[in-house]
């Protein structure tokens, strides 16, 4: 995820008036990912309705029902 990205997230969390966005920036480590290429990245622009269409896949969930509310 972009450092734009984090910072936006960042700003809705409770720890945000605590933590500057210096510090943040500190610990940002683009990217960050797990070795073995375990993680699948998405691309911070993908649609909402891609993401999950694509976890499903990637999943195997795609032939589930739908749930009932």
């Amino acid at each position: 995820m972009p450092f734009s990205e984090t910072t936006v997230r960042h700003a809705a969390k409770p720890i945000a008036a605590d933590v500057s966005e210096g510090r943040l920036r500190e610990w940002y480590r683009p990217p960050d990912l797990l070795s073995g290429g375990v993680e699948t990245v998405i691309a911070a622009h993908s649609a909402p309705h891609d993401t999950a269409d694509r976890i499903m896949r990637d999943t195997g969930l795609t032939g589930l029902p739908a749930l009932e509310h």
